[in-house]
């Protein structure tokens, strides 16, 4: 039997990228058996996992993203803008970041639910606390929950209803979570310390489902095939001088864009030399990611005219690759 993971990383509103590919690979696949995120993928993980078929989820995404207008839909927006919100979170110490984290929380209580997601074992998000330094994952597969141990974590997450960290308790607060860039978006309180996306650590959470896999392996899956949606283009691609001449535009190229490719390279190929470990064929995954790079702010959700041209690259990839 062949176990299908769909794997999602993060990258703000390049997050359209993994919209219009998956719009494609609705056509091309029944459902995945689970579903992996990081940053703005948690988000689309999340929303697709609630689902019976890949089709139904991706309706559903395609509907949420389209109702986001501008940033302010997913962002609490700073009182003097974007620009004075920046130097704010610089200086303050009571501010972590340029956006608040509130809207972002209603989006995902709107469109993301527990009670549809518990009894699944089809999916986990990655989030980082800015205290211990370490991966948190938030799950509703209970072995994968008890296989990803880690003594120096120092929240506990349960999965017994009772406890005050119940998985269910605090569940928008960790997709939340998984959602805040540093410094971009505040971020999220929970048991005494501060967490923010997984991205930090993993900008594509291969790791982790490749553990699902050895899980499902025990079920009787012989085969596996992992589906990766990485919103960053495979190699830095060169931008004119003129487009990193401030400080903001210089954080924003290094933090968003060199950084996160590396990052995301690194978890494919480290996630690549595991499966040949346990026997798998790198051939089993198919990576799908942009082949060009897209001018402006990943931040900035109110560019539509970009974000449709995101979208319609993503879906021109997939149709490339899994035709």
């Amino acid at each position: 039997m062949k176990w299908k993971a769909l794997v999602l990383g993060s990258g703000g509103a390049i997050g359209e990228f993994q919209v219009g590919a998956i719009a494609h690979l609705a056509s091309k696949y029944h459902s995945f058996d689970f579903y992996a995120g990081s940053g703005v993928g948690s988000m689309n993980c999340s929303i697709l996992a609630q689902y019976d078929t890949l089709l139904e989820g991706s309706d559903k995404l395609t509907a949420i993203w389209d109702t986001l207008k501008g940033t302010e839909d997913l962002f609490d927006e700073p009182f003097l803008g974007a620009g004075l919100g920046a130097l704010e979170a610089l200086i303050s110490k009571k501010k972590g970041g340029i956006y608040g984290n509130k809207n972002l929380k209603k989006v995902i209580e709107a469109n993301v639910s527990w009670e549809k997601l518990k009894n699944k074992n089809n999916w986990v998000v990655e989030l980082t606390s800015l205290n211990d330094g370490q991966i948190y994952r938030a799950t509703n597969h209970q072995e994968l929950f008890n296989k990803d141990v880690n003594h120096k974590r120092r929240m506990g997450i349960s999965f017994d209803p009772t406890d005050g960290h119940y998985m269910g308790t605090i569940f928008a607060d960790l997709i939340t979570a998984a959602g805040c860039v540093p410094f971009v978006i505040e971020p999220k309180a929970m048991g005494g310390d501060r967490f923010v996306e997984g991205g930090i650590r993993n900008v594509i959470p291969f790791d982790i489902a490749i553990m699902a896999f050895e899980i499902a392996k025990t079920k009787g899956y012989t085969e596996a095939e992992f589906v990766i949606l990485n919103n960053y283009t495979h190699e830095v691609m060169t931008v004119e001088t003129t487009q990193v001449d401030g400080s903001m535009e210089i954080l924003l190229r290094t933090l968003t864009n060199i950084m996160p490719i590396q990052m995301a390279q690194s978890n494919i190929d480290l996630g690549k030399a595991k499966l040949q470990e346990i026997g798998i064929n790198k051939n089993s995954v198919k990576l799908l990611e942009p082949n060009k790079m897209f001018e402006g702010n990943p931040m900035d959700f109110s560019n539509l005219t970009l974000r449709n041209q995101i979208r319609a690259h993503g879906t021109e990839r997939a149709k490339e690759l899994i035709p």
